[in-house]
């Protein structure tokens, strides 16, 4: 009853995994990934309770040792990588302004803000709506300047 619960809540956290790997991130899949993810650690947490001494003979031998090691040395430095080359996100306004994408407001960017809020006023009625500046957001990540 337990085992298939673990493998079940692996699989789903898994494929949810990979899917946000790739930015797939519709459809509460992030949710999924999270709330899962719990569940797992939460059935995976009985199983080891409940099958503890087999876990304790298996982590007696050699090359089990050497497999734990190995994976929490692969997760350390996949962490540490993965911290020091994530791009550091600016603040949203900045990221609305930030034309050549740099991250920071230079003069023109700065002189231009006025055009860029009339160009966010997609409905022409002088004022710029919160989902207007989240389409304009969402169209702006797409655009670099190369």
């Amino acid at each position: 009853m337990l085992s298939p619960l673990v493998l079940t809540t692996f699989l789903v956290v898994g494929i949810s995994g990979v899917l946000l790997a790739f930015h797939v991130k519709t459809g509460g899949v992030k949710a999924l990934h999270e709330w899962i993810g719990y569940a797992f650690m939460a059935a995976g947490m009985l199983h080891l309770a409940v099958n503890w001494r087999t876990f304790a003979s298996y982590v007696r031998q050699r090359a089990s040792l050497m497999a734990i090691t190995a994976g929490l040395v692969i997760s350390l430095f996949t962490l540490y990588a993965g911290a020091s080359l994530s791009p550091q996100k600016s603040h949203p306004l900045i990221q609305v302004f930030d034309q050549d994408r740099n991250g920071e407001l230079d003069a023109d960017e700065i002189a231009d803000a006025t055009i860029t809020l009339q160009k966010m006023d997609n409905n022409r009625d002088g004022s710029v709506s919160p989902s207007e500046l989240m389409a304009d957001s969402t169209r702006s990540k797409g655009k670099q300047k190369i």
